[in-house]
């Protein structure tokens, strides 16, 4: 509720950032980077949002689950305008075989976000400009759910390869 709403007449840009592993800093300093980035270059400052999961942001950082990722693009969702906006996701974290996001804050185990799953979210807020960057092992297993003439796509690893560091 506290990001900054768009500007009528520009095209903004908002930034997500999703790290839902908490047993490692890599992820939350994957999206932080990313964060950082989006902010400085691409204008994203008072338009992002991190939801990290990670023991050094328990009591200052949403946490990196399916239903605050749900709250958070409902409310970008409401405050955008849908056909001039954009919003990127970044998802950073470890991926399983079976293309789903894991998610964890030890000791909780949460649930994992699917490809299927995350474009329902995106549907259902009614965001149709969409950046989607998925840094995970068989991160391309989110390419064919998720693809249509309105959303970027990009991954580190092939459907059915590890990446660097899983």
């Amino acid at each position: 509720e506290n990001l900054d709403d768009e500007r009528p007449g520009q095209t903004d840009l908002y930034y997500v950032g999703f790290a839902p592993d908490g047993r490692t800093d890599a992820y939350r300093e994957d999206a932080e980077a990313a964060q950082a980035t989006m902010d400085g270059r691409w204008g994203t400052d008072g338009r992002s949002v991190m939801l990290v999961n990670n023991p050094q942001t328990l009591l200052t950082v949403p946490f990196a689950t399916v239903s605050n990722l749900r709250e958070t693009l409902n409310e970008i969702g409401a405050i955008i305008d849908p056909e001039d906006d954009v919003v990127m996701i970044y998802l950073a974290g470890r991926g399983a075989a079976d293309h789903r996001l894991l998610a964890e804050q030890p000791p909780l185990t949460l649930v994992e976000l699917a490809p299927a799953g995350l474009k329902q979210l995106l549907d259902d807020a009614e965001i149709k400009w969409r950046i989607i960057v998925v840094s995970a092992c068989y991160s391309g297993g989110f390419i064919a759910p998720l693809k249509d003439e309105y959303t970027m796509i990009i991954t580190d690893a092939r459907e059915d390869r590890a990446a660097f560091g899983c």
